[in-house]
């Protein structure tokens, strides 16, 4: 009886895992992994630059990845050049702003973050 309960629950688990892998095959298939992506990097804007947390250490690291790795979108490369421009890297800021005007040259706010960081390095004192 033991036996023929334990060939039961092998045949139904073996039916569950076959499931569990078609649908988890589905899922993985229907994801737009770029779209995630792109959420995940609104998301995290929202945390970043919000009044009450500003946690431009960790925008910097997020995304300083997402400019290295195969979404190099100008808005990541503007959005690393504000981190910096937040915590004063002026210098920093600029390349990183000028990398997201090079990359969509008709964008006005990317011409004004560069404006906003050339003004800033030109009054600072050395």
């Amino acid at each position: 009886m033991l036996n023929k309960s334990l060939h039961g629950m092998k045949l139904i688990l073996g039916r569950a895992a076959s499931v569990y892998i078609l649908i988890a095959s589905i899922f993985y298939w229907s994801i737009d992994f770029s779209k995630a992506s792109e959420q995940r990097s609104r998301y995290l804007l929202g945390i970043f630059f919000n009044g009450f947390y500003k946690n431009y250490y960790d925008g910097i690291v997020y995304f300083d990845y997402m400019v290295h790795s195969n979404l190099q979108k100008a808005v990541y490369f503007a959005n690393l050049g504000e981190c910096y421009f937040q915590l004063g890297s002026f210098k920093k800021a600029l390349q990183f702003y000028q990398e997201a005007l090079k990359r969509e040259p008709e964008n006005i706010l990317f011409k004004r973050q560069v404006q906003k960081a050339t003004e800033k390095l030109q009054n600072k004192i050395p």
